[in-house]
């Protein structure tokens, strides 16, 4: 049985202690199981093996909440190895779930269960239906929103040299380096100006300026404001996701480092069917970078700071998406930034892992070697590393399927398995 040296510190265990877990893995196994229980493990399902250890067994109880459906297949894939995997799942998490599978390559079984009775096999959509559900959702806007011109007036004379201006659908903001110091956006009483860190803790000295206008600003009001983002510009956040979003500000400015021409920031999205078992309305997000590459071809990027076991489920979701709204996609980036797109692939779209490692975390982490290596070969997912995340120009070092597997950098941790036999076969045939 699979050990492992660290803890995971992750989510509290969310399963019901009633449930019976066991009673449902020997049913889908035919054989009384035996429990599996690395170290490393998510709690947010119950884990088994057979006596051969030839098949791994993740049961997840109604009470599990639906959104723990990612955290549950991205352990799952990382532990599988050489074993089948069974996913015994309660309602909510299954149309999720199974629509990633069609782009994974090693055996996977969805049975569904109510939390009682035998519990049902799920048949795995094709790709074809995947593709033609997810073209379903209506489009989100990428259109920016834009202040009038009269309201424009109320703001002339703030200073704001040096911070990168952001139109949102709802809103206009300005960064610094990332950081969000301005934000400004329409009420039903007015036009509201947002300047400083929005903590959702407020802290003593950090103070904000959040109020509602409808005429020019007062000198008090302009002079505070300007105070208040000079403070967030020296002070910053410290948070993973605010140095995210500094490493995004800085990338965005070099595309040729992913090999691409444009990166469109923040493009909105779907990662899939949500949690409503009619699979409406989807599962809205932002992709970090939708990319365009020299020929044209659209690519997915994702960033991450810090741990994140769920990274490639994300980068896939969205892919997926864009794949099948690549028309529409493409018509939007011709009308709006006037770059050529060619036509659809029938390979899914590239995605792109940026990773940079967080303060107690490698930038690879010990899951997403064995999840890489489950998708289908017709996939593609290339993986760069980013050594320090707050550097202008950032230096992404690209990360090969060796290196994932034996490590040599202290930014990639050793997998939690090792290859499955197809890998190990051709590894050993190539040298």
């Amino acid at each position: 049985m699979d050990q492992a040296s660290d803890a995971f510190e992750g989510d509290p265990m969310t399963t019901d202690l009633a449930f019976p877990a066991g009673d449902l893995a020997a049913r889908v196994l035919g054989a009384t199981p035996e429990p599996f229980a690395p170290r490393r493990m998510t709690s947010h399902a119950s884990w088994f093996v057979d006596d051969t250890n030839e098949r791994l067994v993740a049961v997840a109880s109604p009470a599990t909440p639906p959104t723990a459906a990612d955290e549950i297949l991205a352990y799952a894939l990382a532990w599988q190895g050489d074993r089948d995997l069974h996913l015994v799942l309660p309602t909510p998490m299954i149309a999720q779930t199974l629509m990633r599978l069609p782009w994974i390559q090693t055996t996977v079984r969805v049975w569904e269960t109510n939390g009682s009775g035998e519990p049902h096999p799920v048949p795995i959509p094709s790709r074809h239906q995947i593709l033609d559900l997810m073209a379903t959702y209506p489009s989100r806007p990428t259109h920016p929103w834009r202040i009038r011109p009269d309201e424009d007036s109320w703001l002339s004379g703030l200073e704001l040299g040096g911070l990168d201006a952001q139109q949102r659908p709802s809103y206009l903001s300005w960064h610094h380096r990332g950081l969000q110091v301005l934000k400004v956006s329409r009420t039903r009483h007015g036009l509201r100006v947002q300047a400083g860190v929005q903590y959702s803790m407020p802290r003593a000295g950090f103070e904000v300026f959040d109020q509602t206008i409808n005429g020019p600003l007062t000198q008090d009001q302009r002079r505070e404001i300007e105070d208040t983002i000079r403070t967030a510009k020296t002070h910053g956040s410290q948070t993973n996701t605010m140095g995210e979003h500094r490493l995004q500000s800085t990338l965005r400015q070099q595309p040729e480092a992913l090999g691409l021409v444009h990166l469109e920031r923040e493009y909105p999205g779907y990662r899939g069917p949500g949690w409503d078992p009619t699979g409406i309305p989807g599962r809205t997000g932002y992709i970090d970078f939708l990319g365009v590459d020299r020929r044209g071809g659209l690519h997915v990027v994702e960033t991450k700071i810090g741990h994140d076991a769920c990274v490639v489920l994300q980068v896939l979701d969205y892919a997926i998406w864009v794949q099948a709204n690549h028309t529409a996609i493409r018509d939007d980036i011709r009308t709006r930034l006037h770059l050529h797109v060619g036509p659809a692939s029938t390979s899914l779209t590239p995605m792109h892992l940026a990773l940079a490692g967080g303060k107690h975390s490698p930038a690879f982490n010990a899951y997403l070697a064995g999840q890489i290596e489950a998708l289908s070969l017709d996939t593609t997912v290339r993986v760069h590393l980013v050594e320090d995340p707050q550097a202008d120009p950032i230096q992404l070092t690209s990360l090969d399927t060796r290196q994932m597997w034996e490590p040599t950098s202290p930014l990639v941790a050793p997998p939690v398995r090792g290859r499955r036999w197809p890998t190990r076969l051709t590894a050993d045939l190539s040298n």
